[in-house]
């Protein structure tokens, strides 16, 4: 739902959103699109072979083959020669950006503290500091003087504790700084989000937390107009703010209008996010459209060139208020090519303008295609483009006044078969209620969006109107919260812990595709590729969940100073967890990892570790997994064990010199540091580790796994 709205469709439907191709010849760039896309995916997977100069070399033959295919005779080889080209093209052009990024990267200089200057590019305020994002300048080591002769590319993610200076940071100020540079961290804990690669698509690969002070700014000047935006959207959200009266609203409109779910409250936004209408929070295509049909209707009685430049420049300047987020200037591209070929007579296949404008955003930063954002925003529109109008087609009408709520109906459905399948394997949720809960969330995201443009915008000349429209957007959030609200009530309202493995995800997009052809009689012996299909499907998901079910596994998750461990065997999951575990800390670290081992579907059972229950065993099939804990170490159960073992331990401050020796004596195959343990304690560990030549595990930093022992 990131690319359409429902009011353009009276207009421009026919035109922008429903031609489908009559045959893929139509299409030439939806292939090349696939074929950029593959390039780009398999340097991600090949980039530590350096296979650069090797398609150079291939890229050169192909070059030569297709300069003398008329001498071969052959159809198919220009074909195929320029989707090795726009191949190889992808390839090089992500292993090129990577090449810049490492090569001059200002952290070459490996420094101890670096001097730094460069340039604010991103603010986000947080609930006790702020996340600034800057563009290195120059580099030098703290001890030396700023250098800019080389290493003075990157980006660095700045923290900051508290916003007394709140105001004074705004993108395009230059500042210089002292910062001890770290390593964006890799998730903790199995199958957590990954905030290290989130960074790496933005190429933010270091961060530093500085005080406040610290940051010294050299520099206002340097981008007025940025600025001058910046200034302009604070004081539109101040207006959002200030204008409406109910505690929520603010926060649901900066979401809807802007994006911004900072000021948003928690259990609402939750309450969007599990009814399947968290769509509407993010600045997007639906919001484009939605401008653009308000637009578009006004300025309709002017001359086509008219309303074409001045709708385009309402909807670009919409996309810089709400901070150019990349699915609505996806949006906002597509709209442009749209507009500009009504204009010229040119009537532009819809996946053309979906697939130029993929490749082009692709070229530009090929990380995108990692980012769920960009995933979910295409085959959103892929879906509308296919599917809109055999949906459509299929719900009865029988009053012209329930022609929006059927639109909508039918929009939530074409949207939601590109999506679906991504949206369960990344969140591993789904609601049944999405269709309905989207006819409320669009039609509120309509009036919500129209409303909160004209108070943010009434609010700096004309304030008793501006406030006036907020006691109107007032009562129409709070309806609009409320639906939500009472969507999550309903039974059912969220299935939870799906999942769907890489390989389902796939397949599941294969039968979506074999379904349009079979829709739009594009195949006709379908059924071999249907049922193959199918059986595809259920043995992925049988192995699947066969193989996470019977499998053995033990993860001591890092929890802080709370220990949680998770053991699963066939058929069974037992949880051992300490008294000072909280239950957001235990659902942070163990929750997608549960999902992926059907943990609902297991007998489960929890054990609470305390200062009488201080020894767990657990035996496996060639090995043994000891757990200590608060100082008690089970020495005539080490004395008297045969077989090899894992041993843990945790909540203990020290380990007598004895009880060292006794565990050099045994079979031991790793030693893990678990919650709790004093510093000198996991220092012991880790010294009688090196000493044994075993492996030696602290999951203060991070979670540890033993399989099939």
């Amino acid at each position: 739902m990131h690319g359409y709205n429902p009011a353009t469709s009276y207009t421009t439907k026919a035109e922008i959103v429903i031609n489908m191709p009559t045959t893929f010849a139509e299409i030439p760039f939806f292939r090349i699109t696939v074929a950029f896309i593959a390039g780009i995916v398999f340097y991600q997977y090949a980039a530590e072979y350096d296979l650069s100069m090797y398609l150079v070399f291939a890229a050169i033959a192909l070059v030569l083959g297709f300069i003398f295919h008329k001498k071969t005779g052959s159809v198919l080889l220009p074909a195929v020669v320029i989707l090795g080209l726009t191949f190889i093209a992808a390839y090089l052009r992500a292993d090129g950006l990577s090449n810049t990024d490492s090569s001059l990267h200002f952290t070459q200089l490996d420094c101890t503290q670096y001097l730094l200057e460069g340039k604010i590019t991103e603010v986000n305020e947080r609930e006790r500091g702020m996340a600034i994002v800057v563009a290195i300048k120059n580099a030098g080591c703290e001890s030396g003087s700023i250098r800019s002769e080389k290493y003075n590319r990157g980006n660095i993610l700045i923290t900051t504790r508290g916003k007394s200076r709140l105001t004074e940071w705004i993108p395009g100020t230059e500042v210089r700084f002292i910062a001890d540079v770290r390593e964006i961290a890799p998730p903790a804990n199995p199958k957590a989000f990954d905030y290290k690669a989130f960074m790496a698509r933005k190429r933010i690969y270091h961060r530093a937390f500085i005080a406040e002070e610290e940051l010294e700014i050299t520099n206002t000047n340097s981008n007025p107009l940025q600025r001058g935006l910046f200034v302009f959207r604070r004081g539109f959200i101040e207006n959002l703010k200030n204008y409406t009266q109910k505690e929520h609203t603010a926060g649901i409109l900066t979401g809807i209008v802007l994006g911004d779910k900072s000021l948003m409250d928690e259990d609402i936004h939750r309450a969007f996010r599990d009814v399947g209408a968290a769509h509407v929070l993010a600045v997007s295509g639906l919001h484009v459209g939605i401008v653009f049909s308000i637009l578009f209707f006004g300025f309709k009685r002017l001359p086509d060139w008219a309303t074409a430049i001045l709708s385009l420049a309402g909807i670009w300047a919409f996309i810089l208020l709400a901070g150019m987020p990349p699915s609505a200037m996806r949006a906002g591209t597509m709209f442009s090519l749209f507009s500009i070929g009504k204009l010229i007579k040119k009537r532009a296949n819809p996946v053309n303008i979906l697939s130029f404008c993929a490749v082009l955003h692709l070229f530009i930063e090929p990380q995108l295609v990692f980012d769920v954002g960009f995933q979910f925003s295409y085959l959103a529109l892929l879906g509308i483009i296919i599917f809109f109008n055999k949906v459509n087609a299929v719900i009865p009408c029988p009053h012209p006044m329930l022609k929006i709520p059927r639109d909508l109906i039918s929009l939530s459905v074409a949207a939601q078969l590109g999506v679906l399948p991504l949206s369960i394997y990344y969140f591993n949720q789904a609601s049944p209620y999405f269709m309905l809960s989207s006819i409320f969330s669009v039609l509120g995201a309509y009036i919500l969006l129209c409303g909160g443009l004209f108070v943010g915008l009434v609010g700096f000349a004309l304030p008793p109107l501006a406030k006036l429209a907020g006691f109107i957007l007032d009562w129409s959030a709070e309806l609009l919260s409320a639906c939500m609200l009472l969507f999550t009530e309903l039974p059912g309202a969220t299935v939870s812990e799906m999942y769907f493995s890489k390989a389902t995800v796939i397949i599941i997009y294969f039968l979506i595709i074999l379904f349009a052809l079979i829709i739009y009689r594009r195949v006709k012996n379908y059924q071999p590729m249907l049922i193959l299909g199918v059986a595809f499907f259920f043995f992925s998901g049988f192995s699947s969940n066969q193989q996470s079910m019977n499998s053995n596994a033990v993860y001591l998750y890092s929890s802080g100073r709370a220990l949680l461990i998770d053991v699963f065997s066939p058929g069974q999951a037992k949880t051992i967890y300490c008294e000072n575990l909280n239950d957001q800390s235990e659902q942070f670290a163990a929750r997608a990892n549960r999902i992926a081992y059907r943990t609902k579907h297991r007998e489960q059972k929890r054990i609470k570790t305390d200062s009488l229950s201080n020894l767990h065993i657990i035996r496996g099939t060639t090995a043994d997994i000891i757990i200590s804990s608060y100082n008690a170490f089970p020495e005539s159960l080490i004395e008297k064990q045969e077989r090899p073992f894992h041993m843990v331990f945790t909540h203990f401050s020290r380990l007598e010199e004895k009880y060292q020796s006794l565990l050099c004596e045994r079979e031991i195959l790793s030693i893990t540091s678990a919650a709790g343990n004093s510093f000198s304690m996991s220092r012991t560990l880790e010294q009688l580790a090196e000493q044994e030549k075993i492996t030696f595990n602290n999951t203060f930093r991070n979670y540890h796994s033993i399989k099939n022992f």
